[in-house]
């Protein structure tokens, strides 16, 4: 090999002791463990014995690089690190992280992409031939980034396969607040003109074909009311429009494709008037299913 090679070690709570562990089996198989700067110089990137450790691809495309490897070190607190060290706001932390794996999953089919998570503390985790290090265990899961933590763990096991699916919570989308509700959560109030009443929750998703599945539950007035479901990326949506005919649970299901990474909406539209009506939020189920 005539240059460094990169690891990829995703935020997260765990990613401090994951670096120092990577460090240090570099160093003691006689390799230079370097940390990723824009700084870094044709001495560090052409030496063979060089490992820069990295924190998401856009430090490789920097330098118009590839990973060797990636560790997505724990998905579920990685929401929680972002907040606390770098974002100040909660949503941009979610968009962010959701980000960082996104991307990572769509490194080349031969570099491998470990899910840290899944590993037992202490299992051995080689990064390629002669360079192995255990697993270092999980931190608690705070009770107040549980949401959070339910979307990021379709990177529990590395790239999402077919078959993966969370549960996105209905306090991770944003709502429509000029008819301010006194009732439940999450509700809103339909009375006005036509609107996106609910919207988001922006999380970027890998390259694939992904299934959501909303359940809304509509009054008496707004069982008559047309409603848009959209569920897309940029401005490529699936949108299913229909009066629901009766109150209730309404569930719809929408599919669409990714073929890079992209940040999902779903939206819950208003598309006439209406004098009166409310609408709330009661599950969203994303899944992967190509």
């Amino acid at each position: 090999m005539s240059r460094a090679r990169w690891v990829v070690l995703t935020p997260s709570q765990t990613e401090p002791e994951w670096r120092r562990r990577v460090a240090d089996a570099a160093a003691a198989a006689g390799l230079k463990p370097v940390p990723w700067s824009a700084g870094l110089g044709p001495d560090i990137l052409k030496d063979p014995k060089a490992v820069v450790l990295a924190q998401e691809m856009g430090h490789l495309r920097h330098f118009g690089e590839t990973p060797d490897v990636v560790v997505l070190t724990d998905p579920e607190s990685s929401v929680q690190r972002l907040y606390q060290t770098v974002l100040a706001q909660f949503p941009q932390a979610l968009w962010t992280a959701s980000q960082i794996h996104a991307e990572a999953c769509e490194a080349p089919a031969h570099v491998p992409v470990i899910g840290g998570a899944a590993l037992p503390p202490g299992a051995p985790v080689t990064l390629w031939s002669g360079l192995t290090v255990a697993a270092p265990p999980l931190p608690p899961r705070p009770r107040g980034e549980r949401a959070a933590a339910e979307v990021m763990s379709l990177y529990r096991h590395g790239r999402p396969a077919v078959g993966a699916r969370v549960r996105i919570a209905p306090k991770l989308f944003l709502y429509d607040t000029r008819n301010p509700v006194t009732g439940p959560r999450f509700e809103v109030d339909l009375t006005g003109r036509p609107r996106i009443v609910v919207y988001g929750p922006y999380v970027t998703l890998p390259p694939g074909r992904w299934r959501a599945e909303a359940k809304v539950w509509i009054d008496d007035d707004a069982a008559s009311i047309a409603l848009g479901f959209d569920w897309g990326h940029h401005q490529q949506f699936d949108q299913h429009v229909e009066k629901p005919g009766k109150p209730g649970l309404h569930a719809v299901t929408m599919v669409n494709d990714w073929s890079e990474s992209a940040s999902g909406e779903f939206r819950l539209v208003l598309m006439q008037g209406a004098i009166a009506g409310k609408a709330r939020l009661i599950e969203f189920d994303l899944e992967k299913i190509n």
